[in-house]
């Protein structure tokens, strides 16, 4: 995984402090990592990863876990983001409006390593939820095609030729006829698995009709956990681009060539 904290310390030792950056610069050449860069990871890191998001913690442990490499222990540790109980307990982050006390405060090295690591969970979180958003779109047209065949089924049912013919997928290409009694009013369901179960048509109207509804209603609430991490990522983002150049104007003040 591209390590921004790294990059960062190497950016201030190759320019002296001399140069300022702005958002965009630091989107650039800090702030790389993307959802390819989850695949790319390190085995350890993200096997850890991908057990906390999966249920073996809770998301404000992952969260809350946070690495003390390279923190100054004359410094205390800054509250960087704020527990919620909406959005799956996803912190939010705190805005740093004033730049220059936060940095003299807790250190521009150990500040923007604690935002950088937020920013990575971010982004861990943003592919998971983006992930399950696409399992979400296509479950949905499926369900949706089961309900309107059980209906036409249960509509059939009520007349008095309840069966049907109907084309059969052998395999690719090749359809058979097939006759479909429909006299007892039952169908059987995929639940998964390998798992079929028989319903009467009413029950399976109302079972469809519920897992619609639930998928529905999960798809609506990932979109809106995304939209909350990218509003996050990017005040992540601005937040690390302000301590690094105020680190920069810091240390440009210590050796004299200082320019408002």
């Amino acid at each position: 995984m591209i390590d921004n904290y790294a990059r960062y310390k190497e950016a201030k030792e190759k320019t002296g402090g001399v140069k300022k950056v702005q958002l965009g610069d630091v989107n650039a050449s800090k702030i790389e990592a993307n959802e390819n860069s989850i695949a790319n990871a390190n085995e350890r890191g993200t096997r850890g990863r991908q057990e906390e998001f999966h249920g073996k913690k809770p998301f404000e442990v992952f969260f809350a876990t946070t690495s003390k490499k390279n923190v100054d222990p004359s410094k205390s540790t800054a509250v960087i983001s704020e527990q919620t109980e909406a959005h799956r307990k996803i912190p939010k982050v705190v805005f740093i409006d004033n730049a220059e006390a936060w940095v003299d405060k807790y250190g521009d090295d150990a500040l923007f390593q604690q935002m950088n690591e937020l920013y990575q969970k971010y982004k861990f979180m943003e592919t998971q939820l983006a992930r399950a958003r696409q399992n979400f779109k296509v479950k949905l047209p499926d369900i949706k095609k089961t309900q309107d065949m059980v209906k036409m089924l249960s509509d059939r049912h009520a007349t008095e030729e309840k069966s049907l013919e109907a084309n059969f997928l052998l395999s690719d290409n090749i359809w058979a006829k097939a006759h479909v009694p429909n006299a007892d009013g039952k169908v059987g369901l995929w639940l998964g698995a390998n798992v079929m179960v028989e319903y009467t048509l009413k029950d399976a109207l109302d079972l469809l009709s519920k897992n619609l509804q639930n998928a529905e209603e999960k798809l609506a609430e990932t979109e809106g956990d995304i939209d909350f991490l990218k509003d996050q990522i990017t005040t992540t983002e601005v937040n690390m681009a302000r301590i690094y150049n105020q680190g920069v104007a810091n240390k440009q003040k210590k050796e004299g060539t200082y320019k408002e």
